[in-house]
């Protein structure tokens, strides 16, 4: 990009600038947010009911893969390369440190059999 501007005694002042990789540019907002939620999961610890105590989220964060190309899991877990089963995990696991229960978009008890 190139701006001109007037400056004193009738001269002409040339700014230009030049950005070879705009695409990083781009991509900040994404890496700002991969920090912060890399971070939170650092600290989220669980327990489940035949655990004796809490621990913390496995080091490969797979919830983040929503953001990422190419999702990381860990050995022997599944990958998730669906942009929506991926959102909705990271979704459900946001609302879970909250204490919400995690949104369930089957509804097996709208379209169960129920005799009113």
């Amino acid at each position: 990009d190139e701006y001109v501007s007037d400056i004193f005694m009738g001269g002409k002042h040339t700014l230009t600038t030049y950005n070879v990789c705009e695409d990083s540019l781009l991509a900040v907002p994404l890496m700002i947010d991969l920090v912060v939620l890399m971070e939170l999961f650092q600290r989220v610890k669980y327990q489940t009911v035949d655990a004796d105590g809490f621990q913390p989220l496995h080091p490969i964060a797979s919830l983040l893969s929503y953001m990422l190309k190419a999702p990381v899991v860990p050995a022997r877990a599944a990958v998730v390369n669906a942009l929506g089963p991926q959102r909705r995990a990271l979704e459900n696991i946001l609302r879970a440190c909250v204490g919400l229960q995690p949104v369930n978009e089957l509804e097996l008890e709208n379209k169960a059999y129920r005799d009113f």
